[in-house]
C-alpha cells in the first residue's frame, strides 16, 4: 500500500503537516482521532474521561484492522504505537515516518492546549512530556521507516523532506 503514516508524540505537528502533504500530493487525510471522535459522538478527552485509556487504545487498534485504503496520509494519535501489533500494522499500511522532537519543542507546542490533552497537566507538562517521551521514543523508532527531525523546522521543511523521500520510493501524486 502506497500510505503515507504520520506517528509522532502530540504537539509534534502530525495534523498540520498532513494538510500541507495534502497540497503536495493530492492524498486524502485520514485523521484516526478526528475518526474516532465522530465514531463515537465524543471528544477524545470525553472517551478517556468515561471510559478510560484502555478503551480508547483499542478503538484506535479497531480502526487500524478495519482500514483498507490506499492513498492516504494518516494522522495517528500519539499513543497509537503502544501496541505492538498497531506497530506492525502501521508498516504494512504504508510508509511510517516518526515527526521526532524534543521536549522542549513538543512543550513550546503543547503549553496552550493541555486543556483539549486528556495525558497532560499544564502545571506538569515539561514532567509528563519527557517521561511520555522515554516511554514512547524506542516504539516510535520501531513503528517507523523514517525518523524526521521537527527541531528547528518549518512545516514546510518538514513536508519538503517527507515529500523527497516518497518520491526516492517511487510514490505517484496526482498533484
Amino acid at each position: 500500500m502506497s500510505n503515507i503514516i504520520l506517528i509522532g508524540m502530540m504537539g509534534s505537528g502530525k495534523s498540520t503537516l498532513s494538510h500541507q502533504l495534502k497540497k503536495m500530493t493530492g492524498y486524502k487525510i485520514i485523521d484516526c482521532d478526528d475518526l474516532i471522535e465522530n465514531h463515537e459522538n465524543l471528544l477524545i478527552k470525553e472517551i478517556f474521561s468515561l471510559y478510560g485509556e484502555k478503551h480508547f487504545r483499542k478503538l484506535e487498534s479497531d480502526f487500524l484492522n478495519d482500514f483498507n485504503d490506499d492513498e492516504c496520509i494518516i494522522s495517528t494519535g500519539g499513543g497509537m504505537i503502544l501496541s505492538a501489533e498497531n506497530r506492525l500494522r502501521l508498516k504494512s499500511l504504508g510508509t511510517v515516518f516518526y515527526l521526532s522532537g524534543s521536549v522542549v519543542t513538543l512543550y513550546n507546542r503543547l503549553l496552550d492546549q493541555t486543556s483539549e490533552r486528556p495525558l497532560l497537566e499544564k502545571e506538569a507538562l515539561h514532567n509528563q512530556l519527557s517521561e511520555l517521551l522515554e516511554k514512547r521514543s524506542d516504539l516510535y523508532l520501531e513503528a517507523s521507516d523514517y525518523v524526521i527531525s521537527i527541531d528547528s523546522k518549518t512545516t514546510d521543511e518538514v513536508c519538503t523532506e517527507i515529500y523527497t523521500i516518497l518520491r526516492e520510493l517511487d510514490y505517484i501524486f496526482s498533484v
